[in-house]
């Protein structure tokens, strides 16, 4: 061949019909010249493991050279494999395959070997060849009333849950075995209360060593289990209230929960008091404004200011006055069950007028929580109401404005408070 395009002769395979001579036929080849500059080298001593991707194979980068196809599969014996140069026939611009021989040995495999015995399974792998760093994840469950203990190669290993992982590194012999959990002859299988009533007092902390908690054994008979060997759920004892309780044992040898339930009787008086005819709930620290007549459920005593007093005791505290009251009550034994304590104030709202000194002056009410209502009247005109839907005279209400005003401030009590001032030309008069 020529290193450009030229025209060869082929030979026809059959014989001219006519003559049964030769037939001559002109064919044009184009010659590609050799590859030019290429820099690759191809590499020897090439290994794989029989039955990996070609992309396990390193081409080193100082060869230029890349595998064809990364994905193909190595054999189980030498072979010749498809790489392509980095850089480009330097005459017609196309690739430039490399053949490279790879030599493919065996995987390393390890034995496998799983031993179940009675009363126990093994799930997760089979006994048999396992390719070397392959990860084991091992189910060991064993039957009911049965526990679990497994060996690797010979030794125990801890499970989590019931599994087990390792790699396979070597030959491994896993052994399972399975203990039948013995429960003793005797053991607590349920337990009940066995007070007829359980209870106590109002604010009191339940005592649960109160509660007759008793065992009832597998063979019938029964023993008392002692208040530290068993929990209760919370007693509210602040108000007087039936309460179910949950008791709860757990049977060392056996393991096993129990539970019952018993009801507690917190025991004390409610207490109420009726104020302009509506009963209300006492609260422990109180403030009226008006008589009230004080009343409670049970049958207990009481005292007020340590003087005994019965159910629906009115209290009447005199106009101007400010008491204050201790109320007990209980039993002769316990006469503090319940203490509250109040205070009835008859007094007036303290207010003043403050003069200013620039021509106006200032309302001052010393405690506004006594106040009802309170309205402002100029020349015995109202001109501004407050209650607790318009507070349109407060505390520290400045008034300017000339006028004769008047200030009634009526306290929860009912009882007045008037105040008059007049403003004229720049002048305060407080009356």
């Amino acid at each position: 061949l020529s290193a450009v395009t030229g025209t060869y002769t082929a030979v026809y395979a059959g014989t001219d019909e006519i003559a049964g001579t030769e037939v001559n036929v002109p064919v044009a080849v184009s010659k590609r010249a050799a590859v030019a500059g290429t820099d690759y080298t191809i590499p020897e001593g090439l290994t794989g493991v029989s039955g990996a991707a070609l992309s396990t194979v390193t081409l080193e980068a100082d060869t230029n050279l890349t595998w064809k196809d990364a994905t193909e599969t190595l054999s189980a014996v030498t072979g010749t494999y498809t790489a392509v140069y980095a850089g480009t026939d330097e005459i017609e611009g196309t690739e430039v395959n490399v053949p490279v021989a790879v030599s493919a040995i065996p995987e390393t495999e390890y034995n496998l070997t799983i031993n179940q015995g009675a009363n126990v399974t093994v799930t997760g792998a089979e006994s048999g060849k396992v390719v070397a760093g392959t990860q084991i994840t091992l189910t060991v469950t064993p039957a009911e009333g049965y526990t679990a203990e497994l060996k690797v190669n010979g030794e125990i290993v801890e499970m989590t849950n019931g599994t087990y992982t390792f790699t396979m590194e070597q030959d491994t012999v896993v052994e399972a075995t399975a203990t039948k959990i013995e429960k003793p002859e005797v053991y607590v299988k349920s337990i009940k209360v066995t007070n007829s009533k359980l209870e106590c007092y109002i604010n009191d902390k339940f005592d649960k060593s109160t509660i007759k908690l008793v065992g009832v054994m597998s063979d019938g008979t029964t023993k008392t289990i002692p208040a530290a060997e068993f929990t209760i759920t919370p007693v509210d004892t602040t108000i007087p209230n039936n309460i179910q309780v949950t008791i709860t044992y757990v049977e060392k040898a056996t393991g096993e929960t129990l539970t019952t339930t018993t009801n507690v009787d917190v025991l004390g008086p409610t207490v109420t008091y009726i104020e302009s005819g509506i009963e209300k709930l006492f609260g422990n620290i109180e403030t009226f404004y008006n008589n009230i007549s004080i009343s409670w459920s049970g049958d207990y005593i009481a005292t007020l200011n340590g003087t005994p007093i019965s159910k629906g005791y009115t209290l009447n505290t005199n106009v101007g006055n400010k008491d204050e009251y201790t109320l007990r009550i209980g039993t002769a034994e316990r006469p503090n069950l319940v203490v509250k304590t109040f205070t009835i104030d008859k007094t007036q709202v303290e207010a003043h007028i403050q003069n200013n000194g620039d021509g106006t002056c200032t309302l001052i009410i010393d405690d506004m929580s006594k106040v009802k209502t309170a309205t402002v009247s100029v020349m015995n005109v109202i001109t501004w109401e407050m209650d607790k839907e318009n507070e349109a005279v407060r505390d520290n209400q400045v008034f300017s404005a000339d006028g004769y005003y008047t200030i009634t401030i009526i306290g929860h009590n009912g009882i007045d408070t008037n105040l008059t001032f007049m403003i004229q030309d720049g002048q305060v008069s407080i009356y």
